[in-house]
């Protein structure tokens, strides 16, 4: 990014000293008064943003010498979230179901002992009898996918142009305004339609401007970062009314199956340990897994910026 030969108007100019007596200088015939650069910031330069997009711009008088390019200002759709409409899907979730399968109530009371059994999950019970309950939602969570791809993002091309060695006429070559000793006297630019209307100062990295005169920020730099995505939230999920629970007479849930019954069965007697099932898997659907669901904030988030590794902040007059 720029050198130090972009030209500091405080050192040809904006100084007292160069009036003579501690008077203040009255700038050069041309020249204006703006506020002086902050200590790190360098200055003055013009920001041309756009110009260059339909080939090699050219820096105008008197700011005509092209110290450095790159892009700004960058623009792009938001993410296309239509797509969260279902938010649930996949047989690992993002919904996780659960049963209870009823332990030591040969006569299906309600409420008696249970044991839990989550989804795809082997789970030893003892003297299993009694009834399995509706699957239940144990959690979940919301994810979505932008239902195309995102729409590719742009940005102008920026070039920034210095008074290069010159630097700035001698404060006291010409009639003029009379700067404070806060500020320095600078040559005043046109600026084509898009770019920054007044001069500018700048630093390396991203920054906020400082207060004053040049408060319109630009960020110039080489790559874009592109964080735009999909928010899905979910809420009301229910999981799916075609599970089933299968019994091995295995403690691991090894071997053949010994015993099928739906989930939500009312009343499955396990009475003498039948078909001497001692563990159980809950599975939540006999075809794909999908749970069900209504979204809500599923909204385009995220966007566009000039990505800050090599970036230069440019803060100008508006």
């Amino acid at each position: 990014m720029p050198g130090d030969d972009a030209g500091d108007a405080g050192s040809d100019g904006g100084g007292a000293d160069d009036a003579g007596g501690g008077s203040q200088p009255a700038c050069a015939a041309g020249q204006t008064c703006v506020d002086q650069a902050p200590s790190g910031w360098t200055g003055y330069v013009q920001l041309l943003v756009g110009a260059g997009d339909a080939g090699v711009a050219s820096c105008p008088s008197p700011y005509g010498v092209p110290q450095a390019t790159g892009i700004a200002d960058p623009v792009a759709p938001p993410a296309d979230c239509s797509s969260c409409t279902e938010c649930l899907a996949g047989d690992a979730g993002p919904i996780a179901c659960t049963v209870s399968i009823s332990t030591a109530n040969y006569g299906c009371l309600a409420g008696g002992p249970s044991t839990p059994a989550a989804q795809n999950t082997c789970v030893p019970v003892a003297a299993a009898n009694g009834s399995v309950s509706t699957p239940t939602v144990a959690s979940a969570t919301g994810t979505c996918t932008p239902a195309s791809a995102l729409a590719p993002p742009s940005a102008p091309q920026a070039v920034v142009c210095g008074l290069g060695d010159a630097g700035l006429p001698d404060a006291g070559s010409g009639q003029g305004p009379v700067c404070n000793s806060a500020q320095a006297c600078a040559m005043p630019i046109t600026a084509p339609a898009g770019s920054p209307e007044g001069i500018c100062i700048y630093q390396s990295g991203v920054h906020d401007c400082p207060p004053g005169h040049f408060s319109d920020q630009h960020l110039v730099g080489s790559a874009i970062a592109d964080d735009r995505g999909c928010s899905c939230g979910c809420v009301n999920p229910t999981c799916p009314s075609d599970g089933f629970v299968t019994g091995y007479a295995s403690s691991s849930c090894g071997g053949t199956v010994a015993v099928t019954f739906d989930a939500g069965a009312p009343c499955v007697l396990f009475g003498a340990n039948i078909h001497n099932s001692t563990a159980f898997v809950y599975h939540p659907s006999h075809g794909t897994f999908k749970g069900t669901c209504t979204t809500a904030d599923a909204g385009p988030s995220g966007g566009v910026a000039i990505d800050s590794t090599g970036a230069t902040t440019y803060c100008c007059i508006p």
